[in-house]
C-alpha cells in the first residue's frame, strides 16, 4: 500500500462548528527561518484562517494546537487554480489584445481586468472548492 504525500501544518483551533473546526495557521516565508533575517527585510509571517474537517474520534477544544494535512496533489491543484491559471489567462489576453490593438496600455489593462471575472467565478464556486480542498486532523 503506497502512502500519498501530504502537506502538513500546525494550527491553533479558534472555533468549533457542527461539521468542521475553524483554525488559524501561521504561514512563515522560507526566509523567515534564515539566520540572516535580522538584516534582511524580505522575511515575513502571516496568519490565515482555514477550515478543518471534523473528526469524531478526536477531542479538540478551542486553543488546542493540532497538526493538519491535505494531500500534496490537492495543494498543487489549489496553487494552479489560484495562481497559475490566472497568470495564463492574463498572459493570453495580453498577447491577443496586444496583437489586435497594437496598444500596450490597452493590452495591459485588459489583461488585468481579466482577473475580475476569473476571481468572481472562483467566488461563485467557493463552496464547491471548500468541499474539495479540506484540511484534516492528523491522528
Amino acid at each position: 500500500m503506497s502512502r500519498q504525500a501530504t502537506i502538513e501544518h500546525e494550527v491553533v483551533i479558534t472555533g468549533i462548528q457542527e461539521k468542521f473546526y475553524e483554525a488559524e495557521m501561521t504561514v512563515i516565508a522560507s526566509c523567515a527561518a534564515c539566520q540572516m533575517k535580522r538584516v534582511c527585510s524580505v522575511s515575513e509571517t502571516d496568519n490565515r484562517n482555514i477550515i478543518v474537517q471534523k473528526k469524531d474520534d478526536i477531542d479538540v477544544k478551542i486553543g488546542d494546537r493540532v497538526t493538519v494535512f491535505i494531500s500534496q496533489s490537492k495543494g498543487l491543484k489549489a496553487v494552479f487554480w489560484g495562481y497559475v491559471m490566472p497568470f495564463l489567462c492574463m498572459f493570453l489576453v495580453l498577447i491577443i489584445v496586444g496583437s489586435i490593438t497594437k496598444n500596450d496600455a490597452i493590452a495591459g489593462i485588459s489583461a488585468i481586468l481579466t482577473l475580475v471575472p476569473y476571481y468572481f467565478v472562483l467566488y461563485l464556486v467557493k463552496d464547491k472548492i471548500n468541499e474539495k480542498y479540506k484540511f484534516h486532523i492528523k491522528s
